[in-house]
Order: C-alpha cells, then sequence, then structure tokens
C-alpha cells in the first residue's frame, strides 16, 4: 500500500460512516476537525470488483470488468487502465469497462487490468487472454476400443494436429444393453484437459456394450464433432480385475441419475466435480444440495465388508455442519456413511453423524441400522468428537457380526472408535448421504471412497 492509500485508514473516515450508508459522523475519536482540515474525510478505503477472473478469447466478445468503491460518499471516479498490449479496453474512466483480446503470440497468457480510485487506491483484475481459436484437429483414422486387459479398455486414437500443439480431447465413456446403443448410461468423463483414454472397469460394466466417443480438442481450439466407437462384444465378468470399487473422482458422473443398477452408482440432489492438492488424486466430489447422496447398488449376495472414506470438510473446527442437527431421518443437519447396504429397498448399516449444542467443535457419531428408510441406533453408545476436519480418513468395517468404525484426522490428535454386535444381512451396496446444508464454507468433500469385499479379491475397479 502506497503512503497515498495509508491516508484513507484514519479513525474519522473509517467510523463516520457504515461503507454503504449515508454519514451519521459519528467520531468517537474526536478526529473530525483535523482529518476533515486535510480533506481526509472522504476518501476510499475499500474496492469492490464483479467479473474480475475471466477468460477471454481472440477475435471474439469480451469480458465486462467492473468495480465499485467504498465509502458511498466518496468520489466515485475510476480509472482503468493495463500495461499489457495483449488486451485493449472499451474505456478508461467509469463504472466498467469491457476488455478485449488481441494476444498474437500463440498461447493464453495472464495480463493485469488495474481500477484505481481518485485516491489512488486500486485493486488488479487477472484477465486468462487466449489467441485465436484455431479449427479442432480432425481424427486421421477411425477411433478403436482395446479387448479388456488387466481391468481396464483402452481407446486409441490419433490427431491431425502440429506438434506444438496439447492434446485436449473430450473423451466420454458409456455403457450400453444393446451395440447399437439407444438408451446409453454415462460412466466415466474427462476433466481436467486430460482426455481419459483409458477406462478402468466397474462391476456395473459385466454384460454390457461399452462405447466411447471423443470430441476432438487442442488447448486453443473448441472441440469437434463426437466420434464414437462401441465394443464388438459386451464386457465378461473374466475382464474384471478385482472385486474393489473406488470411483475416480476426477472421472466420475455427477449428473442426477435416480436409476438403481447393480455396479453402478445411482446419484440424487447436486453434485460437483472440485479439484485441489488436499483431494486424493487432486478431486473430489462436493456436496452441493441438503439431502444430496451417492448410492452404489450391488445385487449379489455379500459377505464381509471394508468402507475407506477420505473427507474434506468445510468446516474446519470440527463442528462440520453450518448449523446444529440431530439422529433424526430427513434433511436434519446430519450425514450418512452407508455399508452392507441395499439402496434399492433403503436397508442396511450406516454411521450417522451431526453437529450437537453440546460443543461448538464436535459432531456426535453413533451407529445406525435402517429397515426401508427408517434409521435407528445400532444401541445407545454414541461418541462426541473434533475428528471431522480436513483431512478425515475414516474405515467402516462390518466383519461376521461386528460393525466397527474408526477414524482420524490430519488436523490434531482427535480420533474416533465406534464398535457393536449386528444381525448379518447379504447386502454389498454402500454410499453417502449429506443433509447438511451446503452453500460455500458448509458443505463437505469425498475423494476417496473404496468399497471392499475381504476374501473376495484384491485391487480396485472404479469410474
Amino acid at each position: 500500500m502506497s503512503d497515498q492509500e495509508a491516508l484513507a485508514f484514519n479513525p474519522w473516515n473509517l467510523l463516520r460512516a457504515t461503507p454503504a450508508g449515508p454519514a451519521d459522523d459519528w467520531d468517537p475519536a474526536g478526529a473530525r476537525v483535523r482529518y476533515e482540515g486535510l480533506g481526509q474525510g472522504s476518501l476510499v478505503y475499500r474496492m469492490a470488483m464483479t467479473g474480475g477472473s475471466p477468460n477471454i478469447i481472440t477475435g471474439r466478445a469480451g469480458a465486462t470488468i467492473g468495480a465499485t468503491v467504498s465509502p458511498a460518499r466518496a468520489a466515485q471516479t475510476i480509472t482503468w487502465s493495463t500495461i499489457s498490449n495483449l488486451v485493449s479496453l472499451s474505456n478508461t474512466e467509469g463504472s466498467s469497462t469491457v476488455v478485449s483480446g488481441r494476444n498474437t503470440i500463440g498461447s493464453a497468457q495472464y495480463v493485469p487490468v488495474k481500477a484505481t480510485a481518485a485516491n489512488g487506491f486500486y485493486a488488479t483484475a487477472w484477465v486468462c487472454v487466449q489467441p485465436v481459436y484455431i479449427d479442432p484437429p480432425a481424427l486421421t483414422s477411425s477411433p478403436a476400443l482395446s479387448a479388456p486387459s488387466n481391468g481396464t479398455v483402452a481407446l486409441s486414437y490419433r490427431l491431425n494436429k502440429d506438434a506444438a500443439r496439447t492434446d485436449q480431447s473430450i473423451v466420454t465413456w458409456f455403457s450400453c444393453d444393446e451395440p447399437s446403443c439407444a438408451n446409453p448410461r454415462t460412466v466415466a468423463v474427462s476433466r481436467g484437459d486430460l482426455p481419459l483414454a483409458v477406462y478402468t472397469l466397474t462391476p456395473g460394466d459385466v454384460g454390457k456394450y461399452l462405447r466411447a466417443s471423443i470430441q476432438p480438442k487442442v488447448e486453443i481450439s473448441d472441440p469437434g464433432p463426437a466420434v464414437a466407437v462401441t465394443a464388438a462384444a459386451p464386457t465378461p465378468k473374466t475382464a474384471m480385475a478385482s472385486t474393489t470399487v473406488s470411483p475416480n473422482f476426477r472421472n466420475f458422473v455427477t449428473t442426477a441419475n435416480n436409476a438403481y443398477v447393480s455396479g453402478n452408482w445411482t446419484v440424487f440432489g447436486s453434485w460437483t466435480s472440485v479439484s485441489g492438492s488436499a483431494f486424493v488424486n487432486g478431486y473430489g466430489v462436493r456436496a452441493a444440495s441438503a439431502g444430496s447422496a451417492l448410492l452404489y447398488q450391488q445385487d449379489d449376495p455379500s459377505g464381509d465388508m471394508q468402507i475407506d472414506v477420505v473427507m474434506s470438510p468445510e468446516k474446519t473446527e470440527g463442528q462440520g455442519f453450518g448449523l446444529p442437527g440431530s439422529a433424526a431421518d430427513g434433511n436434519t443437519q446430519n450425514a450418512d456413511i452407508y455399508i452392507k447396504y441395499d439402496p434399492r429397498t433403503q436397508t442396511g448399516y450406516s454411521l450417522r453423524w451431526w453437529r450437537t449444542t453440546q460443543s461448538a467443535r464436535k459432531c456426535m457419531f453413533q451407529l445406525s441400522r435402517h429397515t426401508r428408510g427408517v434409521g435407528t441406533p445400532v444401541g445407545a453408545a454414541q461418541e462426541l468428537t473434533g475428528v471431522f476436519k480436513p483431512n478425515t480418513y475414516m474405515t467402516l468395517s462390518i466383519i461376521g457380526s461386528t460393525f466397527t468404525v474408526k477414524a482420524h484426522n490430519d488436523a490434531d490428535d482427535e480420533t474416533l472408535s465406534l464398535s457393536a454386535n449386528v444381525p448379518a444381512n447379504a447386502y454389498g451396496g454402500a454410499g453417502v448421504r449429506w443433509s447438511g446444508s451446503a452453500p460455500i464454507g458448509n458443505s463437505n468433500v469425498f475423494s476417496l471412497f473404496r468399497i471392499s469385499y475381504p476374501g473376495a479379491g484384491q485391487g480396485a475397479t472404479g469410474r
């Protein structure tokens, strides 16, 4: 901050009114005479920008960046400027400006656009300006699918592109009941500008025809038309490398889908894919609405079962939820992780937890049994703990008749340990339900959800 900008932070300028309100001239420090005499009673001390991180393409419509200043009584004059010749500004004075690209260097660049108030106070928007887009590359031959190998299927293709360009083709995978793929189910998508050229098979693919579509793209082109290829034969059970299910959330399909299909995920509510260094493999899925659920249906009878979960709650002090909740069913500020569960009939077991008025930094956890959608506690045991912090590592298991949950986190020495005897069942499904509030700062991100059946196989499959 410059010396000139610092002049705005005097007690008379800060206290005589709220940032957006009219001046009531509150002067508890008796500073009015001094600072009014210096002309420092109405100086800008805050600037808010809108549209401040745009991505623009040279030759296409620009982006509007706006700014407002506080306090409201200050001079509202805003001057716009940039030191880069890769963009142009529609005007240099006013409450907003349109930034247009004129990038001729062939690669995307970030450039600063500066909004400056009359007293020198300023804010900077960083604009990603891309060069003129070229046509998407053409496929030089038809795409092809490999035979299943080590639990995966590969899509091969070749693009007619310059060696300096990066392949960012959008590859999408589908599961179909018949070769024509009349009603395809999307099972995996590309994210992060990385083509998903190798697909990991899951139990839901057995007996189905796989289809892959590719939209050719490089970093300075739009995606081209989709070209699809379908497997010549349905996926045999022998192609599965493992009975373990562990979706890679980079490629997970978050679109709502309420069909219960064995070996597949049912998606209720709103979920978004998020990326970050704290997440397993750099990606996770975030509950974006209260009552959202991800449920894995498994119709084959199952014995012992284990679930390993990594979670990153956005509340970091252990309270987990935006408001206190309860153990009651429904959208009541609580959450479940299901095990030995049949989503279709809503029957099985779960760990349920909620924020409680007993502590500002802990949640209450209990084991629950579900019978056709009605949850009841497994015994009287509950544990109040602050374990639910980023990242939380949790293992649920039902081995024989023993239901055990253990958890720890990266933040401190808080832990969770619950155990009880439960009647056995043959269910092999699992899932999560988030009934907490979901605005930014209140939700939860799952970056690992690994379902295994001890004694039934090793390794992992996922989508």
